[in-house]
């Protein structure tokens, strides 16, 4: 009996996968494609499975342990009313917080609002004696569905004091395990649970793809990614000494925390390699992280023609119609940067002179030049030319030629054109 108890209880708690770690890494290494929106479904999706599993087999695990007087039958009554009252109270609680989510926008409301409802939600469980992690979650998931944009800044507020108490949490947990009180057939246990628990993961991983015909790096490389675990589990452990009091409860809580500690130092080099593997490393970056990596002269145009400040209005104009730039760099008899003129500076010539067939470059240039040298990071030309007003910016070399222009809209195309490459390679993938 002790052993099918422990068969229960450690069998349920090894589905769950550490949701927090999976997302840091894959957030970490910007991945997008067929691997990562797998993963992400099922760490989200094998911690509330993980919860019915408990739910269900530590009542089991009840019966033969005798720590229950039911029969059977109203141990599954019991059960029954375990989860649907978990899952009522979440329910209730997330409509019930995302309403008033939706009529206060102040940052310090949403925070008072969001403890408050976890606090009821946990006191709530607790009174009703049912699972609280279950009703938590259902809260989460019920607050995401219903109120989606207004739930990206309540967990982004909530996440801004999270940290200390994941710190507490894990502390608490590390001052559980005492490696002095483990004896032989404990670590035998730990071992077997570390390998079993790894070999399913990978060998269910490995099936689910075929069975559902995914995509071929989601079978090859998602056995690799399942490793992790942490929070979930060790939750769950925490809820079987609680209910099972003595030496199975405090086997249990030994039994996850050491082998998460190992999982956790493995769990994330795996995910990293499998990602990797499957080319989706790099490929969920945004319009700043490609600004980042970019330099002023991937946006420049190198081949614009320099005007000359003695140029006349019709070869101005003719420069013009042949080319798409708006800007245009201006240089004296010494070949030195003096001055741009624009499309919008002819065109307000045109209205405000009678004379303006008579011009030339130098009275149609804006003398004020803003430039910078090619290697300069494109995020730094786009915050200069947004200090300084301008909407185009003129690149000189170290031997002070000119080498190009940049103009606003250059920028933005060239982002385009480098997240249209990325959803390209993305759809490459399957």
């Amino acid at each position: 009996k002790q052993s099918l108890i422990y068969a229960l209880l450690l069998g349920s708690i090894s589905s769950a996968t550490a949701a927090a770690g999976t997302t840091d890494v894959l957030w970490e290494f910007k991945t997008k494609g067929p691997l990562t929106t797998t993963l992400l479904g099922i760490v989200a999706l094998d911690d509330i499975l993980a919860l019915f599993l408990f739910a269900v087999c530590s009542s089991a695990a009840g019966l033969f342990a005798g720590t229950v007087e039911n029969n059977l039958g109203m141990e599954l009554l019991m059960l029954v009313y375990e989860i649907g009252a978990a899952v009522l109270i979440g329910w209730l609680s997330g409509l019930v917080l995302a309403r008033m989510l939706k009529s206060h926008l102040q940052e310090d409301k949403v925070l008072t609002f969001s403890v408050g409802g976890i606090l009821l939600v946990l006191g709530l469980a607790q009174v009703m004696q049912v699972d609280m992690i279950l009703a938590s979650m259902i809260m989460g998931v019920v607050l995401t569905n219903v109120a989606p944009k207004r739930s990206k800044e309540v967990f982004a507020v909530l996440e801004r004091i999270s940290t200390p108490i994941y710190v507490l949490f894990f502390v608490f947990v590390g001052a559980k395990l005492n490696f002095g009180s483990m004896s032989a057939s404990l670590y035998l246990i730990a071992l077997v649970y570390l390998v079993g628990r790894s070999a399913g993961k990978m060998l269910g991983a490995r099936f689910g793809g075929i069975l559902g015909r995914a995509a071929p790096s989601v079978t090859r490389y998602l056995p690799l990614c399942l490793f992790s675990q942490s929070g979930v589990a060790i939750g769950l452990s925490i809820l079987a000494a609680r209910k099972f009091p003595g030496e199975i409860g405090s086997s249990i809580i030994l039994i996850v925390t050491a082998t998460t500690f190992i999982v956790q130092l493995v769990g994330p080099l795996m995910i990293k390699t499998a990602v990797r593997k499957a080319g989706e490393a790099g490929l969920n970056i945004t319009e700043e992280d490609i600004i980042r990596q970019c330099t002023a002269f991937d946006a420049a145009s190198t081949d614009i023609p320099v005007l000359e400040e003695n140029m006349n209005l019709t070869k101005i104009l003719q420069v013009f119609s042949e080319n798409d730039q708006l800007f245009y760099p201006v240089v004296n008899s010494g070949k030195e940067l003096v001055g741009v003129v624009s499309i919008e500076g002819v065109k307000n010539a045109f209205m405000a002179n009678e004379l303006s067939e008579f011009l030339l470059a130098h009275d149609l240039m804006d003398s004020t030049v803003l430039t910078c040298s090619p290697e300069l990071p494109l995020n730094q030309v786009q915050e200069s030319m947004r200090f300084n007003r301008v909407d185009s910016l003129t690149l000189i070399d170290s031997g002070s030629r000119i080498v190009g222009m940049i103009e606003k809209r250059q920028i933005q195309t060239l982002v385009s054109k480098k997240i249209l490459e990325l959803q390209h390679q993305v759809e490459a993938l399957g």
